[in-house]
């Protein structure tokens, strides 16, 4: 028997929006029924490499050079994508479906800088030392 768990997907308020996924499943996602089931999937894996990613590099990597920043990281995963794709290439170093959730994420962060949240501390990490 394979036992579900949730997966923390965003906040609405006071509510927590979970999903539940059935452990040991590959890539420990479900066969979604719904175009909205699917979305949350992709969105939970969003989310998941996005806080990974933050963890590992903080905000300087985007702070430094802002906007064109983003601009010129989202177009070396086009680019990527392009060469892969257009010529039939079999992917190496990381799948296709990295470099395609690489390249939405930049997105969030490009959407998250021009509302002006992006750098906010992570959940747990105070300015106080």
């Amino acid at each position: 028997m394979v036992l579900p768990f949730l997966y923390i997907i965003g906040r609405l308020g006071n509510c927590v929006l979970l999903i539940e996924m059935p452990k040991g499943s590959k890539n420990n996602t479900m066969n979604p029924k719904t175009f909205e089931e699917a979305i949350d999937l992709v969105l939970a894996e969003m989310r998941e490499t996005l806080i990974k990613k933050q963890r590992l590099y903080g905000s300087e990597n985007i702070n430094s050079f802002g906007e064109i920043g983003i601009l010129v990281r989202m177009n070396d995963k086009m680019e990527r994508l392009k060469n892969l794709i257009m010529n039939n290439k079999k992917a190496t170093y990381e799948p296709i479906e990295e470099s395609f959730l690489d390249a939405a994420c930049y997105g969030l962060i490009g959407l998250m800088w021009r509302k002006g949240i992006w750098g906010l501390p992570m959940a747990g990490e105070t300015d106080e030392k």
